[in-house]
């Protein structure tokens, strides 16, 4: 690696409700040049609390198709791009990101063979508002698209004029300090809130569908702190009145962590 060139190191380990106020993570990084010394860092994570009340965005059975674990596409969005750092980008905003999907009591998505949007439970499922706020920003006018695997209608990839090109349609929520719930691929005219409206948690804003960066019949779920890309960070979300179906965790009084495989049960 040349010097002055900044790179990213994708931390391997999962995020937690709890966490042990001195844990350190030392990292020692050896580089290909045998003339370079061994870089250590001293990294001491931190819990950032959700400071909203959050509601699961799908009431009834659901399942995380694609969270932030090690191996997610959310979690390795390569944020230090020359690309991006020039256009602002400072944080993969998708950090803690979720992809919902609708499932049956047998854990199915779909009917059939899934290769039409109606296939899917998610298609056309009601999306709540996650917590009490003010609708800063939608869009609700990208047609889904209709072959399930293809974002054959996504059309408008230039992140440079549309910086929430990627998310179809979609609404933001403000709930005050410094927290953002933005709910994507939403399906086109579903949307049933307008910029300046008060929402309050489990009022359902749209439904469902497959726009934008989109493969399939979901919702993206992200916490964050702005619209679109430039200078906005991520923010991880702790969820109430939860509960992980399987494994026993319910949501306590500082919510509920989430990711990829769980199926969420969620009044």
């Amino acid at each position: 690696m040349d010097g002055g060139r900044d790179t990213l190191v994708f931390n391997p380990f999962l995020f937690a409700t709890q966490l042990n106020p001195s844990l350190v993570l030392r990292y020692e990084l050896e580089f290909a040049d045998a003339a370079a010394a061994t870089a250590v860092v001293l990294v001491r994570p931190r819990l950032c609390p959700t400071r909203a009340r959050l509601v699961f965005p799908y009431a009834g059975r659901s399942a995380i198709l694609d969270g932030h674990d090690a191996l997610s596409h959310h979690r390795l969005w390569n944020f230090a791009h020359p690309k991006l750092k020039a256009f602002g980008v400072v944080d993969n905003t998708q950090r803690y990101a979720l992809d919902i999907v609708a499932v049956d009591d047998q854990g199915a998505m779909f009917r059939g063979d899934g290769k039409r949007n109606q296939d899917w439970f998610s298609w056309g499922h009601p999306v709540r508002a996650p917590g009490d706020g003010r609708v800063i920003a939608t869009h609700d006018g990208q047609p889904d698209n209709d072959v399930v695997g293809d974002e054959n209608r996504w059309t408008d990839r230039d992140f440079t004029k549309n910086e929430a090109s990627s998310d179809g349609n979609y609404v933001l929520i403000d709930h005050g300090q410094g927290e953002m719930s933005l709910l994507a691929h939403l399906r086109e005219a579903s949307v049933k809130v307008h910029k300046g409206d008060l929402v309050h948690a489990g009022d359902v804003v749209a439904e469902a569908g497959n726009s934008g960066s989109s493969l399939g019949p979901h919702t993206h779920y992200e916490l964050r702190d702005g619209w679109g890309l430039k200078g906005v960070h991520a923010r991880p979300a702790y969820f109430r009145d939860v509960r992980i179906a399987g494994t026993g965790e319910v949501a306590g009084a500082s919510g509920l962590l989430i990711d990829t495989g769980d199926v969420i049960v969620a009044r």
